[in-house]
């Protein structure tokens, strides 16, 4: 298995520098009649020009039809990017992975998980940081009162002492939810507290 997977993930690697070298390079002397570019390209077109259709006025169906150039070249770009990160994932797992041990054996998924899981932040749920608690609602009535156009002022002490109680199994997005329908539920007349 693992020689198998370095040498797909040789080919790839092959596969997708000749054709960036192609299609970079020597663009108009390639007579191939398979080239990825060119599959991409095509593919790409196809879609965007079925979902130009759907616009009716012709200066905005213009408009839309001249973004495919840029974007198609990088999305290309990313395409070829991604697809050399997996052929290098690919050529390590064969080779033999670092993190392979007699108890738990590396899959191929495992290890470019670990291998792109470069820098972890660990942020503790909001039941073990209710500190925050007083903070992050600051935050959020600030935000719904931009979003809703209200002027709420905060949390009562006794609704603070209640949310500083609560477990929240939902972490902050719970607690963001809650104050959204807090918002929507109040009168939008005067200035008050939650």
């Amino acid at each position: 298995m693992h020689t198998m997977i370095g040498i797909l993930g040789f080919v790839l690697l092959v596969a997708i520098l000749w054709d960036a070298f192609e299609s970079v390079i020597l663009p108009r002397h390639v007579r191939r009649s398979f080239r990825i570019a060119r599959f991409f390209f095509r593919t790409a077109w196809t879609i965007w020009s079925v979902t130009a259709a759907y616009i009716r006025t012709p200066k905005r169906r213009e408009g839309y039809l001249s973004y495919f150039g840029p974007l198609s070249l990088l999305l290309l770009i990313g395409f070829w990017a991604l697809a050399l990160v997996l052929a290098f994932a690919m050529l390590q797992w064969a080779a033999g992975s670092a993190l392979a041990s007699t108890e738990n054996p590396s899959t191929f998924r495992t290890d470019l998980y670990f291998r792109l899981n470069v820098a972890s932040i660990h942020l503790p749920p909001l039941r073990e940081r209710k500190e925050d608690l007083a903070a992050l609602c600051d935050y959020y009535i600030c935000e719904m009162n931009r979003r809703f156009e209200r002027e709420i002022e905060g949390f009562t002490e006794e609704a603070l002492a209640c949310l500083l109680r609560y477990n929240w199994p939902g972490n902050v997005r719970e607690l963001k939810n809650l104050i959204e329908a807090s918002f929507i539920t109040i009168s939008p007349l005067g200035r008050s507290p939650l």
